[in-house]
C-alpha cells in the first residue's frame, strides 16, 4: 500500500479487517513518509467521524514523531516538519468546509488520506476531487455495497490500485 503512494496522481484503495493496522501503521507512516519526502507539502487527514482522527491517527503520529528526533511540532490536530511541511486532521459532512487544500511547495504535492472513507459521505469525496490532491489514500473495513468506497473497489476499480486484506491475514 505504501509503495503504491510513491506515483505522482497515485489512487490507492485499502479494504482491510478492523485491527489490521490502517490507522496506525500504514495513515500514520504515508504522513509522515510525505512530510519528509516532500518539502514544503501538505497532508490532509480525514475520517467520517472526529473521534478516529482525533482518537486514532493523531496519538499515532505524535508518538512516532516522538521516536524520530527533533524538527518536529505537534499539536492536537496539526503536526509541521522542519522542511515545512504539514499535516491537518479534520473531519465534516460539509463538502465546502473540505475545500481549499492545494498542491504545496516546490514540488506541488498534496496527500489526502481518508480513513473508515465507508462512512465518509459522498459530497466529500466530490469535493476532495476538486482540491485535486497529487496522492489520495481512501482506507476502511468493508461496508455497505454503496457510496465512493465502495464504488473503487468495483465500478471505478480501474482508477483504483486497490488492496485487500481480510481478517485470516492478521494476526
Amino acid at each position: 500500500v505504501l509503495g503504491a503512494l510513491n506515483g505522482k496522481e497515485a489512487r490507492v484503495a485499502l479494504k482491510a479487517a478492523n485491527g489490521s493496522g490502517k490507522t496506525s501503521v500504514i495513515a500514520a507512516s504515508a504522513v509522515l513518509w510525505h512530510m519528509v519526502r516532500f518539502p514544503e507539502s501538505l497532508v490532509v487527514t480525514t475520517a467520517g467521524v472526529w473521534r478516529q482522527v482525533e482518537g486514532q491517527l493523531w496519538p499515532n503520529l505524535r508518538k512516532h514523531v516522538g521516536e524520530l528526533g527533533s524538527g518536529w511540532r505537534t499539536t492536537s490536530n496539526e503536526l509541521e516538519y522542519r522542511n515545512g511541511s504539514r499535516a491537518i486532521g479534520f473531519s465534516t459532512n460539509e463538502a465546502g468546509k473540505f475545500e481549499g487544500w492545494h498542491r504545496q511547495g516546490p514540488t506541488e504535492n498534496l496527500l489526502t488520506i481518508v480513513d473508515e472513507a465507508k462512512t465518509v459521505p459522498d459530497c466529500i469525496f466530490d469535493a476532495i476531487a476538486r482540491c485535486q490532491p497529487s496522492r489520495l489514500l481512501v482506507m476502511s473495513s468493508p461496508g455497505a455495497s454503496a457510496g465512493s468506497f465502495y464504488e473503487a473497489f468495483t465500478k471505478q476499480r480501474k482508477s483504483w490500485e486497490n488492496f485487500t486484506v481480510t481478517a485470516f491475514q492478521c494476526p
